[in-house]
């Protein structure tokens, strides 16, 4: 591809060396079509924060991922505890949140995401997520800073993989 899911890994990396806590979560057709996959997958490792969220928000996600019984909850109240659940985490250690090809993600996922992105400010809360060219989904046009890779052209090519690869050799086409 073009690079994202490297520079995702680069972003992520730096996080961690930063000291910051970084949360993944990976779109993938398979599980696209399973409300919320995404989201647990994101959220999986601070779950057990859910207890110093209000009992309505803490109730809304541990419903929706199948931790207790209940009616399905509001897919605002999923969105509002999972900002309040992450900014609470960030308030003890910064957050990085990453977040690979979501356009792959399940709808309710990317519609948690694009809540996130529009209000994580001003927290120790960062959010970054690749998007594939040609994929019209609200997370793309929700306004948030963008930056569009484009393919390196040959020379540049050339330089990187002589900066970091140098024992590969080339292959003429």
């Amino acid at each position: 591809g073009i690079g994202k899911s490297s520079l995702l890994r680069a972003a992520a990396d730096h996080g961690r060396a930063a000291g910051l806590r970084v949360l993944g979560a990976t779109g993938i057709e398979a599980e696209a079509h399973l409300p919320y996959a995404g989201l647990h997958h994101l959220l999986r490792p601070v779950l057990s924060a859910m207890n110093r969220l209000p009992a309505t928000q803490a109730g809304a996600l541990s419903t929706t991922f199948g931790m207790s019984d209940g009616p399905p909850p509001e897919p605002f109240m999923i969105a509002l505890a999972t900002l309040n659940l992450l900014t609470g985490v960030a308030a003890e250690r910064p957050v990085l949140l990453v977040a690979d090809d979501v356009q792959w993600l399940d709808q309710p996922a990317q519609d948690v995401l694009t809540f996130l992105g529009r209000r994580l400010s001003g927290d120790p809360c960062v959010l970054i997520g690749a998007v594939r060219k040609g994929h019209d989904i609200a997370f793309a046009t929700a306004g948030l800073p963008e930056l569009d890779l484009r393919k390196l052209d040959e020379t540049s090519a050339r330089d990187l993989l002589a900066r970091h690869a140098a024992g590969l050799s080339y292959a003429d086409t």
